[in-house]
């Protein structure tokens, strides 16, 4: 049987590679805008080589349908990289409740001795709401960049088309799926956020 001493240095041990993976999750979303800012020149790069090629081999080239073609694109890779944070996010989620109950079984071994093993519960407490406040406000202006941007360009390119149109809607789709999803996420970080509040007595 573990002495006590062996029990926290076992616990301490797993604690700490919990939060090293949670470091990675948080890193790898981070790290998502940069692939976001290497997207777009890629797009509008290949896109010219086309058009260029366009031109010489089949004459003039729909410019309105290449600007739709390099607009869905970028959509539809934007909405992979946002559903794929969002994975990441739901790892994060399960990294926390698994961390939280460790913080509170070393806690308990200490005798509630030391505030140390608590950043589950700071977090909770003092940083989770105004951190969700910041990331709403980012993700509605970035929404409302990605959507109106494009359809106003795709509509001046060509106002007769309706290549605008079926891009809004796109845009409007990709949203409402990614509102769902976030909201869905929301709530169970609003669970983690309650079980640890200083009422739930944990």
């Amino acid at each position: 049987m573990l002495s006590e001493t062996e029990r926290i240095d076992v616990l301490y041990k797993e604690y700490s590679r919990l939060h090293e993976r949670l470091d990675e999750l948080m890193d790898g979303s981070l790290n998502d805008f940069k692939l976001l800012g290497f997207v777009w020149p890629v797009i509008t790069g290949t896109a010219a080589i086309v058009g260029q090629k366009g031109v010489t081999l089949f004459g003039p080239v729909d410019t309105g349908f290449l600007s739709f073609v390099i607009f869905m694109v970028m959509l539809l890779i934007i909405g992979i990289i946002a559903f794929r944070d969002f994975l990441k996010v739901s790892l994060i989620n399960y990294q926390l409740y698994l961390i939280r109950s460790y913080e509170s079984e070393i806690s308990l071994l200490l005798d509630n001795q030391t505030r140390t093993f608590s950043n589950i519960k700071v977090w909770s407490e003092k940083f989770m709401t105004p951190h969700l406040r910041l990331y709403t406000f980012f993700t509605l202006i970035t929404v409302v960049t990605i959507a109106t941007v494009p359809t106003v360009i795709l509509y001046l390119v060509n106002p007769s088309s309706y290549y605008w149109v079926v891009y809004l809607l796109s845009a409007i789709v990709v949203y409402v799926a990614h509102l769902l999803v976030a909201l869905s996420l929301r709530r169970e970080m609003t669970k983690l956020q309650t079980n640890y509040s200083p009422t739930s007595g944990k």
